[in-house]
């Protein structure tokens, strides 16, 4: 304070300090350029090596150059510096702007300048511009515009601190003044900004002496209070802004997409430390134009908080603001680099600037860490064959060829040094790669970053065995070696970085993925956690001792199913407290919730988002796996609990990935289930009314079938009334239980009365009709028009009831068939030889039998869909034609069992050995229940035997539904029971 005073006084005494203070490396990035274009927003100038330019400095100058006679017209450099103490700065550049020859010929048209101030630049010397700031941002750079010269050249930027000159501060604050004073129009001002106007004035002619930041603060407050009472008095048409709803975030540096509707003047972004940011706040309009334009916000600080938002101002300030995005700068990472300039001086320059820019972009744009780039001037045929090549861990190896000794190649080896092309995960990864060693990458991080840039939904990354595309920069004629568009550097880098995100491993030390801020969460909201997994339905707690466990929801104590999800940005982990109990999730000898003062590493986890959605109800949202490396992740475990296992990878663990709801999604969630289960126990209760409805007898000659009837019924009746009172899923669950309690009850003293007429138990399977693609089932396949198919693979596809069903004779019927081989193949195997191959059976516990051949249910014209035929018969050819040839009723299949005790049935459809172009398509599981009869009554019960069925008479299967087209087994023809074989 005692410093600040003294300056003052000594301003106000008319004197200035002879001292100077060289600030150029605390806020310039890269002031000679050795690294390139590193932190300069560039246009039209291009790097040079040589020592043509006198006043270089260093390694390297910026240039451009056009020959002898012509004009080099427009072109600049400029750099937005921030955070500067207010004062008078004075800002040196070594510069020219000559014809080459007429050097005695003042040209005119180039500028060094800082903010409002220029000094014209000719001949080559070191041009000075003094300036004040007191907002404490300000830009610089060199400019030309219509430049008269051939050669415009400049290097070597030097800022020097002054302290504030009692003449610079009145000239900035009287600026500012009438800037404000030129707003108010008509004369009638708000009162804010009269304020500040008065206070400012005060402040440059009182003669009050004050501390440099007091200045600082006024120009601050003045110049938002006029910018405020511009948009707050603004008129017009507010402009339409649309987010991007992926914001692409390095350390220092972050990437905006929007769509504007309406006419606008100005279009950036705006970001802040605090929710809703608004222009008044820090913001940019720097672009990039790439597909479209990408805005660029800088000078972030590392792994913070944001919160940021595009915007569109008109002509007369109206402001329009598209939705705000939470972001989380990266920590810097550790990557170091080292050359072993063991080439000619050009050489050497041209190599380590291009590795110091790889630096700088990796500094400001990733959180790579445990890497050491190494990098190796080795001319001839050794170095990739004369071009580069680099493994991973980062040694590389750089040709004497010009083209490859650029930033474009060494980003592209230096993607081989931190796993692309060099690791499993990149080329033998099945979760990760489409087709495993090549084609697209399925992780979801570095897809959002191609979308992100491609401006493109649909926008995938791909690749072969060593490289990806787009931004892989794969060889020299990707790379222009002078960029205007520095979008091609930092998609590199962004994708690079987010490849680690979703798996690939950077660095052997490391040996996991990157963390990462992937789940946009709020520090007060409340979520709700949920197993993925289906069958899980209910949310994370825990018990008294802390164990996690999964238990219905409980509105009466919600807030003990409720956590609190933060994110520790210094660390890119994430931390769960629990809203009801305080305690924290933590690892200690497995994943439980325990009471702490204090958080530390245990009670840190690493968040990896799903590759594929997942939809609950109307709401469709990601998975998370919560784990702490390749060891450790949470699943859901057996009945209510969880445990702590290996990470499995796999899109099909939906037990170890997590959904988070916030408090509105829940009560949307609950209201949707509720009217789901709901939904559910009506089908239930007519399912069982048809069950009761189906002609039985008892067991035994003692039973009182009506007795037996009446406990059922009057379970189904107490249901029924009350239902309508329903408002928690527990009375549901409970009304579903009773249910099917009672029903199991019956069905343990009855028996269908006649046994082509059994009772129907489909309505227990899970999704029996595959309407809902896997659902229920134990593999996932490829599930097209409500079939599953499997193609030249082994499989076991089944389901176990939950309920243990009395004992009795049960049949299970599935449509499907198996073609084992080509078509022609089987065609001659089965039909001209009578050989049926068919090794896919369908299977109810311990019994199975053989599905149809493909060839056994052909017909004389196409039914639709692709076909295959032979013969005069068609066969479907795609899973298309195969629902067709379902629906009208063909490839019907059954197997019978007798179980003599309560027991859950497996059921389901297995091939074993496959072929060469072997295909299982199948649907529609059906099971049935006879009750008190062996499967031989079953079959010996047939009243009559058919190789074919009159197509006059009525046909029926034994569930009474009339078939059109009857396949092999039983069926009711004329009232008489009859097996078509």
């Amino acid at each position: 304070m005692r410093k600040n005073l003294l300056f003052a006084m000594l301003c106000l005494m008319g004197l200035t300090s002879a001292a100077q203070t060289d600030v150029t490396n605390k806020y310039i990035d890269n002031p000679s350029f050795e690294a390139r274009f590193s932190g300069w927003e560039n246009n039209g100038m291009t790097f040079q090596t040589n020592k043509s330019f006198k006043k270089k400095d260093g390694m390297i100058y910026m240039e451009k150059y056009v020959s002898s006679g012509s004009k080099v017209g427009s072109a600049s450099i400029k750099q937005t510096l921030v955070g500067l103490e207010p004062g008078t700065y004075t800002l040196v550049v070594g510069a020219h702007n000559i014809i080459q020859g007429q050097t005695e010929a003042k040209q005119t048209g180039a500028y060094v300048f800082a903010g409002d101030d220029q000094v014209e630049v000719n001949d080559s010397a070191d041009y000075s511009v003094t300036f004040t700031v007191l907002q404490g941002q300000t830009e610089i750079g060199f400019k030309a515009s219509n430049a008269t010269g051939n050669w415009l050249c400049v290097d070597n930027f030097r800022l020097y601190y002054n302290e504030l000159t009692w003449e610079g501060l009145v000239k900035e604050m009287q600026k500012l003044i009438d800037e404000a004073e030129s707003v108010v129009g008509d004369g009638v001002t708000g009162p804010v900004l009269q304020t500040a106007i008065d206070e400012a004035k005060t402040m440059i002619t009182d003669k009050v002496l004050r501390p440099s930041e007091d200045y600082q603060d006024m120009a601050k407050k003045l110049s938002r209070a006029t910018l405020e009472y511009r948009i707050s008095n603004a008129t017009g048409t507010t402009p339409k802004v649309t987010t991007w709803d992926f914001v692409p975030t390095g350390v220092t540096i972050a990437l905006g997409r929007m769509t504007v509707s309406g006419a606008s003047k100005e279009r950036g972004f705006c970001w802040s430390t605090e929710p809703n940011p608004t222009v008044l706040d820090n913001r940019s309009t720097r672009y990039f134009s790439n597909n479209g334009n990408i805005y660029c916000m800088e000078h972030l600080q590392p792994a913070t908080i944001y919160y940021v938002r595009p915007y569109a101002m008109t002509a007369n300030y109206k402001v329009g603001y598209g939705d705000v995005i939470k972001i989380a700068t990266l920590p810097k990472g550790n990557v170091t680099t080292w050359y072993d300039n063991a080439g000619d001086e050009e050489t050497n320059y041209r190599i380590q600037s291009a590795v110091n820019e790889v630096q700088w972009l990796y500094d400001n744009l990733a959180n790579i860490r445990g890497f050491n780039l190494s990098v190796h001037y080795v001319p001839g045929s050794g170095a990739g064959g004369g071009t580069a090549d680099c493994s991973y861990g980062g040694w590389m190896r750089v040709s004497q060829n010009i083209p490859y000794q650029q930033t474009g190649t060494i980003l592209h080896e230096t993607n081989h040094g931190v796993g692309v092309g060099t690791t499993g995960e990149w080329y033998n990864n099945s979760y990760l790669r489409a087709e495993t060693s090549r084609g697209l990458w399925l992780g979801p991080r570095a897809n959002q970053v191609i979308k992100f840039l491609e401006n493109n939904k649909n926008a995938t990354l791909t690749g072969d065995n060593t490289h990806m595309w787009p931004y892989g920069i794969n060889g020299a004629s990707e790379d222009s070696y002078n960029p205007e568009k520095t979008i091609l550097y930092y998609g590199n880098v962004f994708t690079t970085h987010a490849l680690h995100q979703d798996g690939l491993i950077c660095s052997s030390s490391v040996g996991f993925a990157t963390p990462a801020y992937v789940f946009q969460q709020e520090d007060n909201e409340k979520y709700y956690i949920k197993s993925e997994n289906e069958s899980s339905t209910g949310f994370l707690t825990m018990s008294a001792t802390g164990s996690l466990r999964i238990e219905a929801f409980d509105a009466d104590n919600a807030d003990n199913f409720a956590w609190y999800i933060t994110f520790d940005p210094k660390t890119s982990y994430y931390i769960f407290q629990n809203v009801g109990t305080g305690k924290y999730m933590t690892y200690n000898s497995g994943i439980k919730a325990a009471a702490k003062t204090s958080i530390s590493a245990t009670e840190m986890f690493h968040l990896l988002p799903a590759r594929e959605s997942v939809t609950l109800g109307t709401i469709t949202t990601t998975g998370y796996w919560i784990t702490k490396g390749y060891s450790v992740s949470l699943q859901t475990g057996t009945v209510a609990s969880t445990s702590t296992t290996a990470l499995n990878f796999a899109n099909s663990a939906t037990n170890q990935r997590w959904i988070f709801l916030t408090d509105k999604e829940m009560e949307a969630y609950n209201k949707e289930v509720m009217e789901s289960s709901l939904e559910t126990l009506d089908a239930l209760l007519a399912s069982v009314r048809r069950v009761v409805d189906t002609p039985h007898v008892g067991n035994g000659e003692e039973t009182d079938i009506a007795k037996i009837d009446a406990a059922l019924v009057s379970v189904l009746d107490e249901v029924e009334t009350a239902k309508a009172g329903y408002t928690a899923l527990s009375e549901v669950s409970t009304a579903t239980s009773q249910i099917e309690t009672a029903l199991l009850a019956f069905l343990g003293q009855v028996s269908a009365k006649e046994v082509w007429k059994p009772f129907d138990l489909t309505f227990l399977l899970v999704n029996p009709g595959l309407d809902k693609n896997c659902d229920g089932w134990s593999l996932t396949t490829t599930n097209s028009y409500s079939c599953c198919e499997f193609f030249e693979t082994t499989f076991d596809f089944n389901q176990t009831t939950a309920q243990k069903l009395p004992g009795g004779a049960y049949e299970l019927r599935v449509q499907a068939f198996q073609r084992p081989g080509t078509a022609s193949n089987t065609y001659n195997d089965f039909v001209t030889n009578g050989t049926d191959n068919v090794n896919t059976q369908i299977y109810l516990r311990t019994k199975t039998q053989k599905v149809k051949n493909i060839w056994a249910d052909a017909q004389s014209r196409s039914l639709g869909g692709a076909t295959s035929n032979s013969g005069g018969k068609y066969i479907p050819n795609n899973m298309l034609a195969a629902s067709k040839w379902f629906a009208a009723g063909w490839y019907d299949n059954n197997v019978l069992i007798k179980t003599t005790t309560a027991s859950t049935l497996k059921l389901g459809i297995k091939g074993t050995t496959m072929g060469e172009s072997f295909w299982t398509v199948f649907d529609n599981f059906r099971l049935y229940f006879y009750g008190d009869y062996t499967t031989d009554a079953i079959i010996t019960g047939v009243e009559d035997i058919a190789t074919s069925l009159p197509t006059e008479d009525k046909i029926y299967d034994l569930s009474g539904r009339r078939v059109e087209r009857p396949t092999r087994g039983l069926y009711i023809v004329n009232g008489k029971k009859v097996l078509f074989k």
